[in-house]
């Protein structure tokens, strides 16, 4: 078998794996608003910026304010939805939900991921190759906080846990780079 024809296997073999390692799009993930009601999470911009909380996290508090205060720069220049998800495990009612986003005037959205889909849906993605997500006091809980960017086909482009000052500041620039590609 010639150099050229092995390397064209090898490169089929290979596309096909990273192809099927693709992350498949978020599907049927119920969230809970203060209002109590379900929505179905949809994107319906060129990204979106998935906040993950908990509301006795005070390094989530303060990320969540700076994404407040950021968020209608960019909502405008960037095309993003911005959005906090606690999973039913870190606030466990919307009464709980309503009186923390009142409690500090958040204006971003901020729902509850009633049946933990879309924390399942990270966890699995980051099982073998990051450990992102982790068992908390028992239950199946996220480690607070954590931002995602996915992009419009659900990939995740951006990835970070805890918060510190600055963040901000670099999540602007990723986003900057993104949207020049």
């Amino acid at each position: 078998m010639s150099y050229k024809k092995i390397k064209s296997i090898l490169f089929l073999v290979l596309f096909t794996i990273s192809s099927y390692c693709i992350a498949q799009p978020i599907k049927n993930v119920k969230l809970l608003n203060i209002k109590e009601d379900t929505i179905t999470f949809t994107i319906s911009k060129d990204y979106v910026l998935l906040s993950f909380f908990a509301a006795d996290c005070g390094s989530c508090i303060k990320e969540l304010k700076a994404l407040d205060i950021a968020k209608d720069k960019w909502l405008e220049k960037f095309n993003i939805q911005i959005i906090g998800v606690a999973n039913k495990n870190a606030v466990k009612s919307t009464k709980k939900l309503q009186k923390f986003t009142t409690r500090f005037n958040y204006e971003i959205p901020l729902f509850i991921d009633v049946e933990n889909s879309l924390t399942n849906y990270f966890k699995d993605k980051y099982k073998t190759n990051e450990r992102c997500f982790f068992e908390y006091k028992g239950s199946n809980y996220a480690s607070t906080p954590q931002i995602f960017i996915l992009d419009k086909n659900g990939d995740i482009v951006f990835h970070k846990k805890g918060y510190k000052d600055g963040d901000i500041q670099i999540i602007e620039s990723i986003l900057t780079e993104l949207i020049l590609q």
